[in-house]
């Protein structure tokens, strides 16, 4: 299998070519949502990215920052490893002598990225007198930095995420809910890899980024029955370690790492091995999701690929699928 598929996916309308090329996509509900996310790029919504540990919302909120045409930087902000007594200093940045260690002034990762996208990855871990700071912020654009009396307007994109349940927190009175009703003007949640598996052509596709490497048939099948516990990052992982193994440009299961080998198999069956090209393997994909979904049925299976019955017979003979395993 070689990467650099340049086929695109079907589940976009016409038109939208540049959020194809952001954010590729087999998965119908996924493009509808990334479709909406490249308008509120461009409308400059604040969005809250939710999905669990590894599913890409930094990729998403990325995407979201080239799409905006954004003339400031990206500034990302991992906000579990902010100390909660710097927190303020870290965001809306101090000035000097403003407490002990102030020796010089600082910006702050606010004032960073002006014209440009804050990204704050676990923005749910924000302690909580940094979030009434934070809503100020966003209602009026103006930063106070620690130690300063005049503060300065600073025009720029938030982008949120987060793996939490949001609304256990708010009831718990961790997180408050005006702030956020105003990161939530728009909210996407990522599915984990295991709910778009259809993806797995061409995300590995991307991850390899070397036409010379191939997947033998081995390798590929035990990529497509993981179940991906880790989602996008395990499969990032899988493949870099493959990719530094591998001296002959032909990945092996003896390239990939125990666990993606030992993972509890997918409810399938196991075709026999074959060779596959890149556009079956994105076939593949496509098909064994559709089934999952439609438990076996053949003619929904063809409905939902958008196929005819016979041209779905078709694949799953290519393939040695036998629909009755989902059944």
């Amino acid at each position: 299998m070689a990467s650099g598929s340049g086929v695109e996916p079907d589940t976009y309308p016409d038109g939208l070519g540049d959020v194809y090329a952001e954010w590729k996509t087999f998965h119908t509900p996924l493009a509808a949502a990334y479709a909406d996310l490249a308008a509120a790029a461009k409308a400059g919504l604040s969005v809250l990215v939710l999905g669990e540990t590894g599913t890409g919302k930094e990729r998403v909120a990325e995407g979201m920052h080239h799409l905006s045409e954004a003339k400031g930087p990206f500034v990302p902000v991992n906000c579990a490893t902010l100390e909660s007594n710097l927190a303020d200093s870290a965001l809306f940045g101090h000035k000097r002598g403003a407490f002990t260690g102030a020796n010089d002034d600082r910006p702050g990762f606010i004032r960073r990225s002006a014209s440009g996208t804050l990204f704050l990855d676990e923005g749910a871990e924000l302690p909580a007198a940094v979030q009434s700071r934070l809503l100020r912020v966003l209602e009026t654009k103006e930063i106070i930095p620690v130690g300063a009396d005049r503060g300065q307007i600073v025009d720029f994109r938030l982008v949120a995420a987060t793996h939490n349940t949001l609304a256990a927190r708010i009831d718990a009175g961790d997180f408050r809910s005006d702030l956020h009703a105003r990161l939530a003007q728009m909210t996407i949640e990522l599915p984990p890899l295991a709910g778009r598996i259809e993806d797995l052509g061409i995300l590995i596709n991307d991850i390899l980024d070397d036409t010379s490497l191939q997947l033998d048939r081995a390798a590929a099948w035990a990529l497509v029955r993981c179940t991906w516990p880790q989602n996008i990052r395990q499969l990032v992982n899988a493949l870099n370690r493959a990719k530094a193994l591998c001296d002959d440009g032909i990945i092996t299961i003896r390239h990939l790492p125990p666990e993606v080998l030992e993972a509890p198999p997918r409810d399938t069956a196991s075709p026999q091995p074959m060779s596959l090209n890149d556009e079956e393997q994105d076939r593949l994909a496509r098909l064994t999701a559709a089934l999952r979904e439609t438990q076996g049925n053949v003619s929904k299976t063809a409905e939902l690929l958008g196929l005819s019955r016979n041209s779905t017979h078709r694949w799953l003979k290519r393939f040695q699928v036998d629909p009755e395993q989902y059944r």
